[in-house]
């Protein structure tokens, strides 16, 4: 599904993630082997958003076009103006009453089983 983000959240795991502080002395080499040895593998961060569901596959069956969704990406790329999801992502419809931030910002320190 492409999904068109329209709020995504800015996190301390982000931040970390960027500028490696979350690593214990002595496991820098191997963080930077994980996430990218001079640059991050995945350039574009970000991993809760809110959005509408622009274009979904042939055998997508839970989404349709226009669906306003959110969730986590289980990789980084939020960020993104646009980004693709698969049908069975960490994904639901997004209730009304609430805003695209406020959507996008609900997964974060949140267990995925509490949430989806």
């Amino acid at each position: 599904m492409l999904i068109k983000v329209h709020a995504t959240s800015v996190t301390a795991g982000d931040c970390n993630a960027r500028g490696f502080v979350f690593v214990p002395p002595g496991f820098g080499l191997l963080a930077r082997l994980m996430f990218g040895l001079r640059k991050p593998k995945q350039p574009i961060l970000g991993v809760e958003l809110s959005g509408e569901i622009v274009e979904v596959g042939k055998d997508v069956k839970l989404f349709k076009k226009g669906d306003q969704v959110f969730g986590t990406s289980e990789k980084y790329g939020a960020y993104a103006e646009y980004t693709c999801m698969a049908e069975d992502a960490r994904l639901v419809m997004k209730p009304t009453h609430l805003t695209w931030a406020e959507a996008a910002s609900i997964p974060f320190g949140q267990a995925p089983h509490s949430i989806f």
